[in-house]
């Protein structure tokens, strides 16, 4: 049985352990520069070593304080973030246990996993992707081009 957890950000905040960045409109960010963090598996910035699977080395977590800025930290260092959320109100809550499948334009599967976290940090080659993240039987496909030199970030958020 799959276990998700939910983290409401009030209870978070309540218990002193807040996420550092408020989940965002959903949406794809290019931005800065990804070059890579200082040690090979960003170590320095306290994130979870990277993990691999075939060519593809990722990382997942992201929950409490101090591990949400480590992954503010070290996700520049990676070309593609994904963010996971339940819109709620007030505030939406971050999510972990989704499942997660990363395809090459081919519809070959890269990657598939489940998040430990509301964050997903995956170092892959310039190219077009497609990205399935299933939350409670709910599923939402995105495609997703991975730019050299650049990070891209993209949230995913279910209806709570």
């Amino acid at each position: 049985m799959k276990l998700a957890a939910l983290i409401p950000l009030a209870a978070l905040l309540a218990a002193g352990t807040a996420m550092a960045r408020p989940a965002s409109t959903a949406g794809a960010i290019t931005g800065a520069s990804a070059s890579p963090p200082a040690t090979a598996e960003g170590r320095l910035f306290g994130v979870p070593p990277d993990k691999i699977v075939g060519a593809i080395r990722y990382t997942s977590g992201g929950v409490g304080i101090s591990q949400s800025r480590a992954f503010e930290k070290a996700a520049a260092g990676y070309p593609l973030e994904l963010e996971f959320v339940r819109t709620a109100k007030p505030r939406d809550e971050f999510t972990a246990g989704v499942s997660v499948s990363i395809l090459n334009n081919q519809g070959k599967t890269l990657l598939s996993t489940t998040s430990d976290g509301p964050f997903l940090l995956a170092r892959l080659p310039p190219g077009e992707y497609r990205v399935r993240a299933t939350d409670h039987g709910r599923t939402i496909v995105r495609r997703i081009t991975v730019a050299a030199h650049h990070h891209e970030r993209e949230v995913f958020a279910w209806p709570a």
